[in-house]
């Protein structure tokens, strides 16, 4: 069964006046995917293309089960993030654009299943020692994130950035993949992020412009910066030596924002990187790759 979401475009005045004149059609043309298909945890890219200076938004934020799908103008263009969570179902879903002309175009997607392995949900005798034990940890991401989801909610809606994304490393090993699920006897995470290889002190870059919204020493996460890049797109940096950069600061991109270290929950040196979209935490990786690939900036 499809599953609908809709979101509303209207014109102004002047371009209902003059689309008569100029017998402006609005077709599939407008409004592309970044893909007909898309994994669950990664992101799908809408497009409208056109004189968008004779076109106005009704609202730029469209409500999508819970999460905002936010537009942003880049390049004379409409671009907007639809986040797909790890948990979406998978199957068909339908989305309505609606014009005060009463035209309606219809474009549809699919989210394909994707299998995230279990592992185990390790800790070692130096942990233990400091409290930290699977139940503990559990319930501490918990709270954590809590205060955490609250940053987001607060996001800038207009962006930060103008250039492609950056990767927060010079080179990228992953060592713990996104979205597999860590279990030890009958506690289990979701790991929604990416763990980087990198010895204590590698420098950590900023993937885009954005403002620094908390840099902060939090339990289980350790040494933790977080970036609003505007546009509801948010970058995690957790496990840090160090913090080169301080809430409310605007960073640019490439900027080094810390060291790498082995602070919170970490079992050897590592880089823990996430990006949030909408409230919905994504593959980093395929987000980076994604939004370069079909900005094209």
């Amino acid at each position: 069964m499809k599953k609908y979401l809709v979101f509303i475009l209207i014109f102004s005045p002047l371009f209902l006046f003059a689309s008569e004149k100029e017998n402006f059609n609005l077709s599939y043309e407008l409004i592309n995917f970044s893909s007909s298909t898309v994994s669950q945890g990664e992101i799908l890219v809408i497009k409208v293309e056109g004189d968008l200076k004779k076109i106005t938004l009704q609202s730029k934020s469209l409500k999508i089960k819970a999460q905002d799908l936010n537009f942003f103008k880049l390049k004379d263009k409409f671009f907007a993030i639809l986040g797909i969570s790890v948990k979406s179902k998978p199957g068909k879903y339908e989305l309505n654009f609606y014009f005060k002309n009463g035209k309606v175009i219809k474009k549809s997607f699919e989210i394909v299943e994707k299998e995230f392995p279990v592992t185990e949900l390790k800790v070692t005798p130096d942990l233990e020692k400091k409290g930290i034990i699977p139940s503990t940890i559990v319930k501490t991401i918990f709270y954590v994130n809590l205060a955490i989801k609250e940053v987001i909610e607060n996001g800038s809606r207009n962006i930060f950035f103008d250039d492609k994304f950056f990767y927060p490393l010079e080179k990228i090993e992953v060592v713990g993949a996104f979205g597999n699920i860590r279990k030890n006897n009958n506690v289990g995470a979701r790991h929604l992020g990416v763990d980087l290889k990198a010895d204590i002190g590698t420098n950590i870059y900023a993937i885009n412009n954005g403002i620094v919204r908390m840099v902060e020493d939090l339990p289980i996460y350790g040494k933790t910066v977080i970036i609003d890049h505007g546009g509801r797109i948010f970058s995690f940096y957790l496990h840090l030596e160090e913090f080169y950069v301080k809430e409310g600061q605007f960073i640019e991109r490439g900027k080094i924002i810390g060291k790498t270290g082995n602070t919170g929950y970490s079992l050897a040196p590592h880089l823990h990187f996430s990006v949030n979209v909408n409230g919905v935490s994504v593959d980093p990786l395929k987000f980076i790759e994604t939004i370069n690939k079909e900005i094209n900036f």
